[in-house]
This record gives C-alpha cells, structure tokens and sequence, in this order.
C-alpha cells in the first residue's frame, strides 16, 4: 500500500501531467493520447487521424518534446513539483520517453 505522500506526489505528477497536455496543440495531444493512453500502435493511430505514420510519429515526437520543456519549466518553477518530480515512479517517466 502506498503513503499518503507517494499518493499526494502521484496526484501532483497526474495533474501536472495533464494540465500539459492541455496546452499542446490538438493533433499533438489527439497522437499522445492514442499511443500512451488507448495504447494504439503508430498505424493504428495513422488509420484512427486519417493522417500518414510518418505524421503520426512527428505529431508524437514535437508532443514529447513540448511535454518535456513543459515539464521541466514547471519543475523548475516549483521547489514542490521539483521534489515531485525526483519522486516519479519509472513507469510514468519510461511513458514520456520516445518508444
């Protein structure tokens, strides 16, 4: 069972997480969305966007990339979300990396 400190960083981490993916473009955050949270493959999501894989994978890049800087500012703004952050579990950081 986790602390009541683990679930507080988690919920600090989840809402970060999603306040970011509301500020990325929309076709960013649609290809995002597909892969990480419906878990579709790259030609899934292609057929899903009606758009090419290769746009899908450059969608899904500049997306990481945004959620990153994004990510990394806020930490940086915020000693609390910064000790969050050093507090992330590996299978949420693994999620924000390119597959």
């Amino acid at each position: 069972m986790p602390s009541a400190e683990e679930v507080a960083f988690e919920r600090m981490e989840r809402s970060a997480v999603i306040a970011a993916l509301l500020r990325l473009a929309p076709r960013q955050r649609e290809a995002i969305v597909l892969r990480y949270y419906a878990d579709l493959s790259g030609t899934q999501i292609a057929a899903v966007m009606g758009i090419s894989l290769g746009a899908v994978k450059r969608h899904t890049n500049r997306a990481l990339s945004a959620l990153r800087s994004m990510l990394t500012r806020e930490a940086l703004a915020s000693p609390m979300v910064a000790t969050a952050r050093s507090e992330i579990s590996a299978s949420t950081a693994s999620a924000l990396r390119c597959r």
